[in-house]
């Protein structure tokens, strides 16, 4: 059902965005702060409900509409502390369509929270075993290394090959790079223990979790998940462009060979 209250008008939406801006918490608290609460919640929480609950029901979680407005708010706020003048909020207020741009924003955040929130390990015993010294040197354990990034690639693949990549990964965080030169090699190697994916599915896999040539650290999940287990990809737009990369890689390569011998 439509909303009797009307959509605030492109000046409404700027004027109330930099007052949000300038004012902070104080402008919530104010009569414009509530009608610009209002706006979130009727014109712009909806759909971000239905992205975060995810129309197929299977990986989405439950979220409210206030839930969403809560998260929009934390958000911008939070981005204000860190960057005062190149903050959301500050794009927003000069948009050309400022409610549009701060959907844009919202979806953003909604699949990033439902890239780490939700997530039932299916296949859980395909992880590796935790390592009883990594407490030692500060690093992220192995298997939770091998969680945190699966539960990044699930929702971009189908759920056919789950269980193969998740494999897959658990082979990656056992075995170490070697040389470059052994690359070609080692995929074949790993290949050998999900061999329900494809030649280019096993390289995708392995480009996202040991990261792309040449820019290796800046779009490696496992690298990154290695020295921050709180790590989220939203915050660094290298590793989101490699997971958009994955995604359609993975997709594009359903079709290849599955034959070890054409490593060759």
């Amino acid at each position: 059902m439509t909303s009797s209250v009307p959509k605030f008008t492109v000046w409404e939406q700027r004027v109330a965005l930099t007052d949000l801006a300038d004012q902070r918490s104080e402008f919530l608290a104010t009569a414009a702060g509530a009608a610009f609460l209002e706006q979130l919640d009727l014109h712009i929480a909806p759909k971000l409900v239905g992205i975060a609950r995810d129309p197929g029901g299977e990986w989405g979680y439950h979220l409210e509409r206030d839930d969403v407005v809560h998260m929009i708010i934390v958000h911008l706020l939070t981005s204000l502390e860190e960057n005062p003048d190149k903050a959301p909020v500050r794009y927003a207020a000069e948009a050309e369509d400022p409610w549009g741009y701060l959907w844009t924003c919202g979806r953003r955040w909604i699949l990033a929270e439902r890239g780490v929130r939700g997530r039932s390990l299916e296949f859980a015993e395909l992880l590796p075993a935790p390592d009883v010294d990594d407490a030692d040197h500060g690093l992220t354990p192995l298997d939770e290394v091998v969680r945190l990034t699966y539960e990044q690639l699930v929702p971009r693949i189908p759920k056919q090959y789950q269980a193969e990549v998740l494999s897959l990964l658990g082979w990656i965080a056992a075995n170490p790079p070697q040389r470059l030169s052994y690359e070609g090699a080692e995929q074949a190697d790993a290949h050998r223990y999900c061999p329900g994916l494809t030649l280019g599915q096993v390289v995708a896999v392995f480009n996202i979790a040991r990261g792309g040539r040449p820019r290796n650290a800046e779009t490696s999940l496992m690298g990154q998940y290695l020295l921050d287990a709180g790590f989220q990809p939203s915050s660094s737009p290298s590793h989101m462009r490699a997971l958009i990369f994955f995604k359609n890689a993975f997709r594009a390569a359903e079709k290849g060979s599955r034959m070890l011998t054409d490593w060759n």
